[in-house]
């Protein structure tokens, strides 16, 4: 029996940095962020505790075959990451962190899914996968995804099946009111 480690330390990872903790009083301004032409860079940036301080917008999106409820986080009035819980038909269920730069480009998208899959000649079962995009303008810089455990190729409409997902998502977060942080 093989145990997944690292997608359920992924997941618990997420969880544990989606909770926020009380905020300072000063949440306009935000932290002093990288301006996101650096995606490792960003990413780092915006731990948890960075994180909990920003100002907050939450919202739900759909289209015909998804739905999703989100926390964007903001730095000086610019949407710098959403987190979103996605869920698509009844076999998926996703997990995703996009991180966007100063001028409001896709930086980065972290996915992690558990996804039904069946076939003729086996039985349901769940998959694990974790799907990591780096972008540099609009250049994909960094393209990883693991199934199970294993590395497969990431598709080119993957990619852009995730940039424009996250730019719609920025777009309906640019529109939506701003919330204060929640208390742990």
């Amino acid at each position: 029996m093989r145990i997944h480690v690292l997608p359920a330390a992924l997941l618990i990872l997420a969880l544990a940095c989606s909770k926020t903790a009380d905020a300072p009083p000063d949440l306009a301004k935000g932290p002093n962020l990288p301006d996101g032409k650096n995606a490792p860079a960003l990413i780092t940036a915006l731990d948890s505790v960075t994180m909990a301080g920003m100002e907050q917008k939450t919202g739900v999106w759909q289209d015909a075959d998804a739905s999703s409820e989100w926390r964007a986080r903001l730095s000086s009035g610019k949407v710098r990451v959403i987190d979103e819980r996605l869920l698509v038909g009844e076999g998926s269920s996703r997990r995703i962190t996009h991180y966007f730069t100063d001028e409001g480009k896709l930086a980065a998208a972290i996915e992690f899914r558990i996804q039904t899959v069946q076939g003729t000649d086996r039985p349901a079962s769940q998959q694990f996968v974790l799907l990591k995009l780096e972008f540099t303008g609009d250049s994909a810089t960094l393209t990883e995804k693991t199934v199970d455990g294993e590395s497969v190729p990431v598709l080119p409409f993957e990619i852009e099946n995730a940039r424009k997902h996250s730019m719609d998502l920025l777009a309906a977060a640019g529109s939506a009111p701003a919330t204060v942080p929640a208390k742990p």
